[in-house]
C-alpha cells in the first residue's frame, strides 16, 4: 500500500507483490475512510474452527510422525482432532459428529504447509532418494540375472 501511495499504480503492484487487484482496492479503500486506524489485513479463508494450541499440538504432531517414518494420512489427522475432541467435550457444530471432513483435512495440511510431510508424500521421497542411493549395476535386476546366467552356461558334451 505504501507503494500505491507513492506513485505505483494497483495493477504494477499486483504484479511485484503477488497481491489481487481487490484485495488491494480493498486495502486503499479501508485506509481512505479510515486515514487515522492502521489498516487490518485478515488472514486468508474461511474462518478457523479449531483452537489456536490444538493446530499447533497438530501440526507438530505431523512433523513428528513424519520424522519417525510413520506419516498420517488424511484420515488420520481427522480421527486425531475427533479424539481431541471428544475428549475434551469440545462440539464443533460445523464437523459431523465432532469428524472433520476431507476437505477440511486437505485446507489445514496446505494452511500450515505440510503437504511434504503428509503419507503419500514421504513415501514418494524415500522412494526417489533410496533410486538415488542404489547401485548403477542393480538398475535392472533382469538384465543383471541374464548376464549371470549366460556367464555360467558351458559347452560340456562329456
Amino acid at each position: 500500500m505504501d507503494a500505491v501511495a507513492a506513485g505505483m499504480t494497483v495493477r504494477m503492484a499486483q504484479t511485484k507483490f503477488g497481491i489481487s487487484r481487490s484485495a488491494l482496492h480493498r486495502y486503499l479503500k479501508q485506509a481512505r475512510l479510515n486515514p487515522d486506524e492502521p489498516v487490518q489485513v485478515g488472514r486468508k479463508g474461511g474462518p478457523i474452527w479449531l483452537p489456536e494450541n490444538l493446530e499447533k499440538e497438530l501440526v507438530s504432531t505431523v512433523m513428528l510422525f513424519s520424522t519417525q517414518d510413520n506419516a498420517l494420512t488424511s484420515l488420520d489427522l481427522r480421527c486425531l482432532v475427533k479424539s481431541y475432541l471428544d475428549r475434551e467435550n469440545l462440539v464443533i457444530s460445523k464437523f459431523k459428529d465432532n469428524m472433520p471432513g476431507y476437505d477440511w483435512s486437505q485446507s489445514f495440511v496446505t494452511r500450515h504447509g505440510l503437504t511434504d510431510f503428509m503419507a503419500g508424500r514421504t513415501k514418494r521421497r524415500k522412494k526417489d532418494s533410496a533410486r538415488e542411493k542404489q547401485d548403477p549395476t542393480l538398475a535392472d535386476p533382469l538384465e543383471c540375472f541374464v548376464k549371470v546366467e549366460l556367464d555360467e552356461l558351458e559347452d560340456d558334451p562329456s
